[in-house]
């Protein structure tokens, strides 16, 4: 049989550029949210947690929030929610104030935000439980996501650049001394990046 080495899970600092933590979880198929409460569990109180679909769960978001932890994540197609309160509405764009799950069976713990714009053909639709759009206006909200992209880079580079896609070993202690390498390189490359980027006063996230 083949053998399968497990999943790595990690939290990606994405001001500083940095993995914060990578853990190993030797089961493959388990959920993404089980590992993720681990992971979070000791970020700094007010700490902003981007993550995507896989992650979505109305317990998962009141636990967040419960922690005063603060969060931005796409919305699931077809999800129920209940508008409370519309801060801002015009055509397509909207900011307003809702009740995850319309029934009382399914409902999330605490209301959050639901904004929503159309860029070209395709219309987004975020949420956040900042609730206040003074503190995050609309187009930040926007802006904050984009910056996933970011994680899925640094995922590229430990993964294609730097040749963790292919494994040296089935062993696991084998398996994890070549994740410790491939992603002290990545460290320093990304430190070096940001360095280099600031010593020539360029913006390090421009194409």
């Amino acid at each position: 049989t083949r053998r399968v080495p497990g999943k790595l899970a990690g939290v990606f600092d994405v001001r500083r550029q940095l993995w914060q933590r990578i853990t190993h979880h030797p089961n493959p198929c388990q959920n993404e949210k089980a590992a993720a409460r681990a992971l979070v569990t000791d970020l700094p109180d007010g700490s902003l947690v981007l993550f995507d679909l896989g992650y979505f769960a109305f317990p998962w978001f009141d636990e967040l929030t419960d922690a005063g932890q603060w969060w931005v994540c796409r919305l699931r197609d077809k999800t129920s929610y209940e508008v409370l309160h519309v801060f801002y509405a015009e055509g397509e764009t909207r900011d307003a104030l809702v009740w995850l799950g319309k029934y009382r069976a399914d409902r999330a713990k605490h209301a959050v935000r639901l904004v929503q714009f159309r860029h070209g053909p395709v219309l987004h639709r975020y949420l956040t439980n900042v609730r206040d759009p003074h503190q995050l206006p609309l187009a930040e909200v926007a802006r904050l996501y984009a910056r996933r992209w970011d994680i899925e880079m640094a995922i590229d580079l430990v993964k294609t650049e730097l040749g963790l896609h292919l494994l040296w070993s089935a062993k696991l202690p084998v398996i994890l001394a070549q994740v410790w390498a491939v992603l002290l390189i990545a460290q320093v490359l990304q430190a070096l990046r940001v360095l280099l980027a600031s010593e020539a006063g360029v913006d390090p996230f421009a194409d």
